[in-house]
């Protein structure tokens, strides 16, 4: 098994971020998001993420098997006002869909928890879209549960779930 960390990600890593999130997109979200809408986020990847990561003020991270960036997470803040401030969000979270099933998504999740623990939180709160069961049974099985709280995507008329994990620090 190649070796595997997360490192704070580069401004130099915007081109890699911008293929795995095309990549991502097109694999996650073509059966329910329109593919029109999916290009048009797309096309403009490459800028977006060169503009968040020269401001990296450690938000975003690449995580890294084998010398190959194969996955990007993000955690910031809660950017939802009704949470209070014991909360951080985790923002985004995607994998090359190849290297989807590895155990990959296991190890960032895992380190996203030991960090938002370090950072003294202990719960985390992420967006999911309402269709998206693949990504809902993966955080479902990490300890997040739906709080109830919905809105609206921006993506057609798809609503997005709010997710909640309360976090415990590893005994030791």
């Amino acid at each position: 098994m190649p070796i595997f960390s997360i490192r704070l990600a580069l401004p130099a890593d915007a081109p890699e971020f911008a293929a795995i999130l095309r990549k991502s997109w097109i694999f996650a979200y073509s059966p329910y998001v329109p593919m029109e809408i999916i290009e048009q986020r797309n096309a403009h990847r490459e800028e977006m993420w060169e503009i968040f990561l020269k401001a990296n003020f450690d938000t975003h991270y690449a995580a890294v098997s084998g010398g190959k960036i194969i996955g990007i997470l993000s955690i910031n803040p809660p950017r939802d006002q009704d949470l209070p401030a014991t909360v951080y969000e985790l923002t985004g979270l995607y994998l090359d869909p190849d290297f989807i099933g590895k155990g990959l998504g296991q190890k960032t999740m895992d380190w996203v928890k030991k960090e938002i623990i370090a950072r003294g939180y202990r719960t985390i709160s992420l967006w999911v879209l309402a269709q998206n069961s693949r990504a809902k049974t993966f955080y479902e099985k990490n300890g997040f549960q739906p709080d109830g709280t919905v809105k609206a995507s921006g993506l057609g008329n798809l609503l997005e779930e709010r997710y909640l994990c309360y976090i415990q620090r590893e005994p030791g």
